[in-house]
Order: C-alpha cells, then sequence, then structure tokens
C-alpha cells in the first residue's frame, strides 16, 4: 500500500508498506519513505 504523505510544488514525500499475506495472517514485512522532484519539461529549439 502506497500513499502521498505530503505534495508540495517543488517535493512530494510518499510512503510505502509491504505486508506478506498467509491466509488470514498479514505481516509488515518492508516500510519505505522517500521523496520525489517536481520537474517542469525542458523546451529544446
Amino acid at each position: 500500500m502506497g500513499r502521498v504523505v505530503d505534495a508540495g510544488r517543488l517535493l512530494t514525500t510518499c510512503a510505502a508498506e509491504v505486508y506478506a499475506v498467509d491466509g488470514d495472517t498479514e505481516r509488515l514485512c518492508a516500510t519505505w519513505l522517500g521523496t520525489a522532484r517536481t520537474m517542469t519539461p525542458r523546451t529544446t529549439g
């Protein structure tokens, strides 16, 4: 499951969790927290 924690004009912070599922049992096995930078496309010419 992933989600956006904070979406700003320049930076976006995202988080995700990975669960292992065995029948009715779920177990958290990984977490992730990262940032992405918003960039505008360059024009060539």
